[in-house]
């Protein structure tokens, strides 16, 4: 009997869409949405404060940045995030307030954040768009 296998590829992406009615808002829904893919097992109920600062060279830059400082501090940390509060300055410059919670496991590991396919976009009607790709 003759043995077969078959090697299939298999994605290892994951793409997040958003839509804001600000840029703030975009960033918060990005950070949140992230937090979702995630699907962390929450460890107790003890709520720390955070604060997050990130400067880049441009607003696409930032989110990237802000979204694998955030990946980071998790995997670092052990906290999951919560409650973002994202106030941005010149297209460069963000500080974020966060809850922080500590987490038993997380049901998906994300590696990145990526630039793959990746701008924001505002439309006609003034919303701001986003996908991202995450890493996983």
């Amino acid at each position: 009997m003759q043995k077969t296998y078959q090697i299939l590829g298999t994605t290892a992406d994951v793409k997040l869409k958003i839509e804001a009615e600000s840029l703030e808002e975009l960033f918060e829904s990005a950070a949140l949405g992230m937090m979702k893919i995630l699907k962390p097992e929450i460890k107790g109920d003890e709520v720390t404060r955070k604060k997050i600062e990130i400067k880049s060279p441009n607003i696409n830059s930032l989110l990237i940045d802000f979204l694998n400082e955030i990946l980071y501090r998790i995997e670092v940390n052990k906290e999951i995030y919560k409650d973002f509060k994202v106030e941005i300055k010149d297209n460069k410059e963000l500080t974020c307030q966060a809850k922080a919670l500590p987490f038993q496991k997380l049901g998906l590991e994300i590696k990145a954040a990526t630039y793959s396919d990746f701008k924001i976009e505002k439309d006609k009607k003034g919303k701001y768009k986003s996908e991202v790709v995450f890493d996983i």
